[in-house]
């Protein structure tokens, strides 16, 4: 698939995008900003090598425990933005499963540490 069809597919899905899902945007946005804002919190506690998230913590050892976070919020929203667009047949899908999996994620980063440890931190190096 050369480059000019992925562009005009993109273009075409565009259309009338933000007015179709602007509701699941609004709401993508949030649960990124509270997994952002929560994992800021736990950053400034715990320091930023307990990120597991790679791209966010990353961001997180250049930028530091508040503008790591920030730039994970920006970074995931237009990634995730570009991935529904693309596949915009498919976007309420993708923008619901972001939504939960972010929400989840602030719910852990605050209070989910204490009551939820998954069975892959037997395996996690750290």
């Amino acid at each position: 698939m050369g480059l000019n069809v992925i562009k005009k597919r993109f273009q075409t899905n565009l259309r009338g995008f933000w007015k179709s899902y602007w509701l699941l945007l609004i709401l993508y946005f949030l649960a990124l900003l509270a997994d952002g804002i929560s994992t800021m919190e736990f950053m400034l506690r715990d320091g930023v090598e307990t990120e597991l998230h790679p791209a966010v913590s990353l961001a997180a050892k250049l930028l530091g425990p508040v503008l790591g976070p920030i730039a994970g919020v920006i970074g995931k929203f237009v990634a995730g933005l570009i991935v529904a667009v693309y596949w915009r047949r498919i976007a309420w899908i993708i923008l619901l499963v972001v939504i939960t999996l972010s929400t989840w994620a602030a719910w852990y980063n605050l209070w989910g540490w204490q009551y939820y440890e998954p069975t892959i931190y037997i395996w996690w190096p750290f």
